[in-house]
């Protein structure tokens, strides 16, 4: 046929798509095509459906719709040229690769004994290129960008190069003193054993942890001591004598481990055997050339751990963050996906939100939901089971956790029970949180209650509050580098996940917001950070204008207001000591909402026996 058709859109009668685009991205790619219809061109008020296709071949990507006319096929024709892509050389991507893989483990340990210290710049940078380059689960994305890839090695390489004050090193406590070998040594570990018979003492490295002597480590100026239970001093060939008997802790030369100095630094070595144990007089005269661990066809190490001791009575501190890792996968017990209730808890390589937790008295709180775990699910709200932690039998270092009458057990990603702990699948070692995952919403705000003190991050401010009954305002106070626990705080900073640094300094500052660290079911005449009619503000935690809080929960972990003896304002604006938004509370809400009933649970009554009630925010008798 020599008649014409030509094609338009459906939907719109628009003309076709132009025949060609170049793109400057590949996400510039319309993710839907619309549809096209046939005309023909002399005669437009019959149409043809068309039938659509898309292929891609190389930079090509090619949409083509298709009408059949009296059998004949007419085809319109789409193509989109995609920019040309630079994959990196092949030795970009094994440093790519290697420097994934070691901050891999620098995240898994961070804030441990050996690793670099979470507050240091040179990590929070290393962290965030990291995020860039690789997913959730720890693997390299297949599209990173190849400029994020060589920060990436640089940021490691700068790491690498840290001083032995930017690492963390052991706090004052008991320990097993341990020789790390690392690959091609077929035993990893030897432990620091001493053996007294009468004046006569042996020192041995055996494999067996079981044999090795416990030490008690403690901190002196710039130095530290070692002593067993009865207060003797390993010797270690001559290290420690009558007038010397400080030893001096550095960097080793793989992360997680120290070089053990004698007072006048000489270097304590063992051999890849562990029968051998010896001292470089030369260190000094070149430290880091004589850090060694099988590397170089050495078959020596200069490495040496710090194992802690656990006994029945050395627990998890309540009301302090944690993560549990496995010893047999390095996985951390983290929410099941959506952190959804009822469901099974699951194993994750990287640590993030969804893996860190709380010990409540006897049970484990969730930090990203505010709910307790349950034997190996996530509970739903009122509901949580216990735990018990004891010193794992065969695994030093490590718990053996029971719940429900089984042992918790790791099988690869999979989370189990056991009926006996005693292999590495039952051994869980509580780390503490180091730095806190805090997000920020695309308001730039969250709120906090966190049981840990915190240091802010940097361009992140964090406040108190304090309702001015003089004004009727609520005013907010920056609090500075260091942020209260067990203090309700409004968090401001730019969107996105923030990393707030644990510390042990203590904070007097206090707040009028509050919180809880486990959910619990929505109070009334509860105010809580939203963004409404006044912008960004405490507005009340309700369902309607009357108050209704049916079926509304307050999350754990996060800061809310309960004004006391206050006529409850429809919100209240954020008046920041730094700036101020110049509003400050809106009208009262309805009368009908202030004399709601709610009982001490925070439910509604209609019909009210005798009893103790909260009405306006007060509790009344009735």
């Amino acid at each position: 046929s020599s008649a014409r058709y030509l094609f338009k859109e459906k939907d719109t009668g628009n003309a076709a798509p132009a025949p060609y685009v170049r793109l400057a991205s590949a996400e510039d790619l319309p993710a839907a095509a619309p549809e096209l219809i046939a005309y023909r061109a002399t005669n437009t008020s019959t149409t043809y459906s068309t039938t659509y296709k898309q292929t891609e071949e190389g930079r090509i990507v090619r949409r083509t719709w298709t009408a059949t006319v009296s059998g004949t096929p007419y085809t319109y024709t789409q193509i989109f040229e995609l920019p040309e892509t630079q994959q990196p050389n092949g030795a970009l991507q094994k440093a790519v690769r290697d420097a994934a893989a070691e901050t891999a483990e620098l995240v898994r340990h961070e804030g441990e004994p050996g690793y670099p210290l979470p507050t240091l710049p040179a990590y929070k940078a290393l962290v965030k290129q990291y995020a860039k380059v690789c997913d959730a689960a720890g693997f390299l994305k297949p599209d990173y960008d190849t400029a994020d890839g060589e920060a990436l090695v640089a940021a490691i390489e700068t790491l690498r190069n840290c001083a032995d004050d930017e690492i963390v090193y052991p706090a004052e406590g008991r320990y097993l003193l341990r020789s790390y070998q690392a690959l091609p040594a077929s035993t990893p570990y030897y432990y620091y054993k001493r053996t007294a018979d009468g004046e006569y003492v042996t020192e041995t490295w055996p494999a067996a942890p079981a044999e090795a002597t416990v030490l008690q480590l403690t901190h002196g100026e710039g130095c530290f001591y070692l002593k067993d239970a009865d207060g003797n001093l390993p010797y270690l060939g001559g290290m420690t004598n009558s007038m010397y008997t400080d030893f001096v802790l550095r960097r080793g030369f793989t992360w997680g481990s120290f070089t053990l100095l004698s007072h006048t630094l000489q270097q304590a070595m063992l051999s890849r055997s562990g029968n051998t144990f010896s001292l470089n007089h030369q260190y000094k005269d070149d430290p880091k050339g004589y850090l060694c661990n099988n590397n170089l066809g050495m078959i020596v190490s200069s490495d040496f751990q710090f194992v802690p001791v656990i006994d029945a009575a050395t627990q998890p501190r309540p009301a302090t963050f944690y993560r549990l890792r496995s010893r047999a996968t390095g996985r951390f017990v983290t929410l099941p996906e959506g952190q959804a209730t009822g469901t099974a808890l699951q194993l994750a390589l990287t640590p993030n939100e969804n893996n860190v937790l709380m010990r409540d008295g006897d049970k484990l709180l969730a930090y990203a939901s505010g709910l307790y775990l349950n034997g190996t699910q996530h509970a739903p709200l009122a509901q949580s089971g216990a735990y018990s932690f004891a010193p794992h039998p065969t695994e030093p270092g490590a718990y053996a956790l029971q719940a429900g009458g089984a042992y918790l057990s790791s099988q690869g990603t999979a989370f189990g029970t056991a009926a006996v702990a005693e292999d590495a699948k039952t051994a869980w070692e509580v780390v503490p949180v180091a730095l806190l995952p805090v997000s920020v919403s695309a308001a730039g705000y969250a709120t906090l209650y966190s049981p840990a003190t915190l240091l802010a991050d940097d361009g992140l401010k964090a406040y108190v509050g304090a309702f001015k009954s003089a004004e009727n305002k609520f005013r907010l106070t920056n609090v500075g580098e260091i942020i209260p626990a067990e203090q309700g705080v409004i968090i401001k900073a730019e969107e996105g996940l923030h990393l707030l640094a644990v510390t042990e300094q203590a904070s007097g500052v206090t707040s009028d917001l509050t919180g809880h660290f486990a959910t619990i079911e929505a109070l009334p005449n509860t105010y809580t950070l939203q963004n409404g009619s006044v912008g960004v503000g405490l507005y009340p935690f309700a369902n309607d204008s009357e108050g209704n809080i049916d079926g509304q929960q307050l999350k754990g972990f996060k800061a809310y207001w309960l004004p006391i003896g206050i006529t409850p304002a429809a919100a209240y604006a954020l008046d920041f000591d730094d700036v101020s938004t110049g509003i400050f509370a809106a009208p009262a809400r309805n009368s009908v909402a202030n004399g709601t009933l709610y009982d001490l649970s925070g439910r509604r009554v209609n019909r009210p026996v005798r009893g103790i009630y909260i009405k306006g925010g007060r509790k009344i008798v009735y």
